[in-house]
């Protein structure tokens, strides 16, 4: 694994702890290692479900490939998987075809969040 990747993937499992512990949820979002720095990817809006939100963070993601000078993509999304529980789903990229999907069970307890980063198979 390349150190793009393991970097990207521990700032998303960061980030979704974050938004865990204050809102016991989020919209989906997004990262991209790009000309040399990591950028933030966000949208939200109303009109648009959680499936919406992500394929347009992903369709971005492509985009910035085609561009040139991105060397990893990743989209997060919470969800509830029955009989495993709640999860976050992370979708990445190293090229920008090839897409790649983490699932990490997590727990809330109390102000405490667990991610467990073992890829569950569903």
């Amino acid at each position: 694994m390349s150190e793009k990747y393991i970097t990207g993937i521990s700032q998303i499992v960061e980030t979704s702890k974050k938004f865990l512990k204050e809102l016991k949820e989020f919209a989906p979002f997004g990262l991209i290692y790009k000309n040399g720095e990591w950028i933030d990817l966000a949208t939200y809006d109303d009109s648009m479900d959680s499936n919406k939100m992500k394929s347009f963070l992903i369709n971005t993601i492509v985009r910035d490939f085609e561009e040139g000078n991105t060397e990893f993509g990743a989209v997060c999304v919470d969800a509830r998987i029955e009989d495993i529980g709640d999860v976050i789903m992370i979708y990445n990229t190293s090229n920008g075809k090839d897409w790649y999907e983490l699932v990490y069970k997590y727990e809330l307890d109390g102000e405490d969040v667990q991610i467990v980063e073992k890829n569950i198979e569903y």
